[in-house]
């Protein structure tokens, strides 16, 4: 979760941005808990889905959502252009004074995102950058990517 400055005179409390591509196994659960999570923080907010193309039935279920959510917006691209120019272009949408980044797969447990926006609001301003929750995998064990910020001298001994 990021936390930005003034975006513009219409800012939310918080966006979230995930990306899609043949997501169709995952979307609805990761939709769902989104989407209950934000309705019960009391936060003002938006979810933004960029879909890189898909050719499964992930954009008749973002269809969905967006014809009953009414924060919920989707861009469907006509091919697949990656991760960065994807999600850079759900970025430059977002009105979230936060902004949170997630995996189509991920599932929020209820009370999550409220915490983040908490904890950005108990560090002062010039001491955070970014916050991430714990992430953890279906059995319960730490995932070793939220252990460390990777540098560039960790990539180079992973080759």
């Amino acid at each position: 979760m990021e936390e930005r400055g003034e975006v513009n005179s219409r800012s939310l409390d918080v966006s979230i941005i995930s990306l899609t591509w043949n997501s169709e196994k995952h979307l609805k659960k990761f939709l769902d808990s989104v989407l209950e999570d934000l309705r019960e923080s009391g936060l003002s907010y938006e979810v933004i889905i960029i879909d890189n193309d898909s050719k499964d039935s992930t954009l008749k279920i973002l269809e969905e959502y967006r014809n009953r959510e009414p924060n919920f917006i989707y861009i469907p691209l006509g091919r697949n252009t990656g991760t960065t120019f994807s999600r850079n272009i759900g970025i430059r949408m977002a009105r979230g004074k936060y902004i949170g980044i997630l995996d189509s797969d991920t599932i929020v447990p209820k009370g999550t995102i409220r915490k983040i926006i908490d904890a950005f609001q108990e560090i002062p301003s010039d001491k955070i950058g970014i916050i991430h929750p714990r992430l953890v995998y279906p059995d319960g064990t730490f995932q070793e990517s939220a252990r460390r910020f990777p540098t560039f001298w960790i990539k180079v001994a992973r080759l």
